[in-house]
């Protein structure tokens, strides 16, 4: 504690002069040669005593402080009171820092004036007289939409009210009598009682809220389909820093700014050694060939191509270094669209980039479940700027197809995805399992990439673009922007200063996905494997009827991509990586294959996940359940694994699916699922998975250039008994390929049609519904109008498994069926229940047609604060 700023206090019970006692004893003497050797503490005293007891005036309480404090601070005791120890006051002069606010500034986009924005921007661009070079044009379009965006949009800090805090006047009026008697009396009783009355007002204002912002879904989920799962997305809390945070010189900090530097450093750091020499030269050698043959672009970027970018761009509010944020893009009037088109080629032509389309805000963000003392356990969220954005979704509708990725890569490409991934690796396992034996076993290995878009070497990437863009122009323009970018992070309130990145393709970037796929694109051809990427997941599998010969083809192929990820520069993480075997011998199961990452065992794992999905040895989506996909998730992918989930596993996972259902819709345990598909107006998952299955074939089918195209094609021969894995993927769609062949239109109006054939064969095939007899009509869209509790109630009258009916209960009570104080009778079915409770009998096709009528005659609430009573 030398070097700290600090106060020592207590009863030591020693006794010394030094600090004005009346005598002096060994242990007085002890402190006081340690403070004389150390020399930077100061005693604090005052010639006064600090204890009386048996008539004895002594001072065996101690104060002592740094010479620096001491200056600052005075010491007294309060006075004789009723103890042996007086009270003792140790006063500091001097100014605590204030605390500084968040200097965050919202804008209410919402109430913006676009009209008088682009009036601003049209007459500032307009007015421009001077010089239309690269930094010019960018200066003049930047200070015109921030000069708009301040006078029409509305922006300014936060101040939170006492509603948006969760209180009303009511509660403020409660804390307010609170602290007035507490100041009083803080011992008082009623103070418990107060606090009991805040929470539980507190506790029914949420309440009210939730119900309402609840009950309000039911009309925003009709235009807006993602407004639930983000609701329910965000009823998980976020994980946020809490205390020191480790720093990779071993020292642990609060400081917010310290930490920000240190994220920064270690992003930068990842980095870093991403290149060799001869790439550099190479690099150089490139640039001023570029520099010296002057090419200019091989056509002038348009309007109409600027135009579409900005459209085809999410309406982001994030600010770029700039200020800037898409949303005011989309609100560019025309001649500012021609404005960005001349600067665009301005800087391309010219090879000048403003220096903020080269830097980047980086958001540190907690990672959930993580341990938030360590910086890896932040995830970085880069913005960049929006123009420089829109320029890069130009350039790559130009050179996508010069730098298309092979068909074994299926992220950030046109009508590739998660589902082909995995249909050409389910499609190659089953194929092998389904061989005449003996059949052929399948060893994956899932490799996983470390800080993949983090490590690309630029010079090796842009040496590789200039030799696959014919436009020169754009290719030096592209060395000029992808090098030596700045990064700078931010850690709460503080920011960190600006560091160079020396590798890497930028996060959060247009081109960054595809300049990844073309940077391994070059995988290598192995003999006996097959290599199947996403992005920087990398899966090999390897089949062979012997599993050894399996094994020793599997490590020659990590041994020969361990050679091309070197040079690469990039790095396989050996302990995240995994090894699987698929094989339908049981004796097989615990064969360990024992591969190795340059000498680090590869983990064996009987289940894995690739891409979302999990696979187990057999091949039998046993850990395929509702408590891993939910809706609308529990479909993902469904066309590379439904078909060879078994009869039993699709039962288990229908429950659990229906379960889902019943929650949400308030059923009872109970309910048939016959019901349940009724009253959710919802096919069952079997057929969810089928026509889900059929649209992706009719996409394959009509696509050019579809991956999975000709996955029947490829199909090996199945042997003719043995166990073996269900149909492959796509298999039961063949037999409508012709009828789809022969249908016109484009791919979206056939699975339009397609879809309402399957709806309408299913319509027609399932049972009748047990309550009515017949097909239910539609429910009357009014009983969305009516509280949670009501609806539930009538969804359970409609299933008849409400406890509103005398029969039902009586089962659940496992008792008889009680008479009926109206009619005597021994019922209590549906019937019976709208017959004798209300004043009118009613029918039970009501419960359809007219909800709110019903719910009136049953006394039931029929709006929010409407608490229900006797029946009409």
């Amino acid at each position: 504690m030398e070097d700290r700023k600090h106060i020592l206090t207590g009863d030591w019970n020693a006794h010394s002069s030094a600090w004005h006692s009346h005598k002096t004893d060994e242990r007085g003497s002890m402190i006081e040669d340690e403070l004389d050797s150390r020399g930077n503490h100061v005693i604090l005293n005052e010639n006064t005593f600090t204890r009386a007891a048996t008539g004895i005036l002594s001072s065996p309480d101690i104060t002592m402080a740094t010479a620096d404090i001491a200056s600052r601070a005075t010491w007294h005791t309060c006075g004789v009171v009723n103890t042996d120890h007086l009270p003792i006051i140790i006063a500091m002069d001097s100014e605590i820092p204030k605390r500084e606010k968040p200097k965050r500034v919202i804008a209410n986009y919402r109430k913006a004036d676009w009209k008088g924005f682009k009036t601003d921007v049209e007459t500032r661009i307009r007015s421009y007289v001077g010089p239309r070079d690269a930094y010019s044009l960018e200066k003049l379009i930047s200070k015109a939409i921030l000069e708009a965006a301040g006078k029409h949009i509305p922006s300014g800090r936060f101040v939170p009210t006492r509603e948006c805090q969760g209180d009303t006047k009511e509660v403020d009026d409660l804390l307010k009598k609170r602290d007035e008697i507490q100041k009083l009396n803080p011992l008082d009783g009623k103070i418990a009682e107060i606090n009991d009355e805040i929470e539980k007002s507190r506790r029914e204002l949420r309440k009210e809220r939730w119900l309402n912002k609840v009950e309000d879904m039911e009309i925003k989920r009709k235009t807006d389909s993602n407004c639930l799962w983000s609701l329910l997305k965000g009823l998980k809390p976020k994980a946020r820093s809490a205390g020191p945070v480790n720093l990779p010189n071993g020292t642990t900090t609060t400081n917010a700014k310290a930490i920000a530097n240190a994220m920064a450093k270690n992003l930068v750091t990842v980095g870093e050694g991403r290149e060799n020499k001869d790439e550099k030269m190479a690099w150089r050698r490139a640039k001023r060939n570029l520099v010296k043959s002057k090419t200019t672009m091989a056509t002038m970027i348009t309007h109409a191509e600027v135009k579409l970018a900005i459209t085809n761009g999410k309406s982001s509010r994030a600010m770029g270094p700039d200020g800037l944020c898409h949303i005011h893009l989309k609100n560019l009037p025309e001649n500012g669209i021609h404005a960005l088109a001349e600067l665009f080629n301005a800087t391309i032509s010219e090879n000048k980039i403003p220096d903020s389309w080269k830097k980047a805000n980086v958001f540190m963000l907690p990672k959930p479940g993580k341990d938030l003392t360590e910086i890896k356990s932040y995830r970085p969220v880069s913005l960049l700027s929006p123009v420089a954005k829109v320029l890069e979704r130009v350039i790559l509708e130009r050179i996508k197809p010069e730098i298309q990725s092979p068909t074994s890569q299926h992220a950030f490409k046109k009508a590739y995805s998660t589902t082909t991934a995995i249909i050409e690796v389910t499609n190659r396992i089953v194929g092998g399992m389904n061989m005449p034996k003996p059949a052929n076993r399948t060893i994956m290995t899932c490799l996983d990439l470390k800080a993949a878009f983090d490590t690309v070497s630029i010079t090796r990437l842009l040496c590789e673009l200039d030799g696959a863009i014919q436009d020169k122009a754009i290719t030096r323009w592209l060395g000029n922007y992808l090098y030596k970018r700045k990064i700078r992070t931010q850690f709460g309130e503080e920011k960190s200063k600006w560091r160079t990145l020396r590798g890497g393709v930028p996060q959060g970037a247009v081109l960054s996905p595809a300049l990844f796929n073309f940077y391994i694109r070059e995988v290598p051809t192995i003999p006996g494997a097959e290599i199947i990427g996403y992005a920087d997941d990398t899966t090999i599998l390897v089949q062979d009827p012997i599993l050894q010969k399996a094994a020793d083809t599997s490590q020659n192929a990590l041994d020969l991509m361990k050679t091309w990820f070197d040079e690469r520069h990039l790095d396989i993480s050996a302990g995240k990586s995994s090894v699987t075997i698929f094989t339908a011998d049981t004796k097989e199961f615990n064969f360990d294959p024992g591969l190795t990452w340059d000498g680090t065992p590869i983990p064996m794992q009987n289940r894995t996940r690739l891409l979302g999905v999990e696979f187990d040895t057999m091949m039998k989506m046993m850990l395929k359940t509702f408590k891993a996909i939910i809706k609308p998730l529990a479909t993902y992918a469904g066309p590379a694994w439904h078909q060879l989930m078994s009869d039993t596993q699709m039962a288990k996972l229908e429950r659990q699916y229906i379960g889902g259902l019943k929650a949400c819709c308030g059923l009872t345990k109970d309910t048939p699922k016959e019901l349940v598909y009724y009253e959710t107006k919802m096919m069952p998952l079997k057929e969810e998975l089928e026509l889900g299955s059929e649209q992706f074939a009719i996409s394959a089918m009509r696509t050019p250039g579809h991956p999975a195209k000709d996955l029947h094609t490829r199909r090996p021969a199945e042997r003719s008994s043995g166990n073996r894995p269900r149909t492959p993927p796509l298999e039961a769609t063949r037999s409508k390929e012709d009828e789809w062949r022969r249908q016109r239109g484009d791919t979206k109006a056939i699975q339009k049609r397609n879809h309402t054939v399957f709806v309408k064969r299913y319509l027609g095939i399932r049972q009748i519904h047990p309550t009515l007899g017949t097909t239910p009509p539609q429910v009357s869209q009014d009983e969305e109008k009516m509280p949670r509790s009501t609806r539930v109630e009538l969804a359970r009258l409609r299933s008849q498994r409400s406890l509103m009916l005398e029969d039902y209960k009586a089962k659940v009570e496992n008792r008889a069926i009680s008479p009926c104080i109206k009619c005597g009778k021994h019922e209590g079915d549906l019937c019976h229940l709208l017959r004798c409770f209300p004043t009118k009998p009613l029918q039970k096709s009501k419960l359809w047609k007219d909800p709110i009528g019903v719910a009136r005659a049953l006394g039931l609430a029929t709006t929010q604060f409407d608490p229900g009573g006797a029946p009409s």
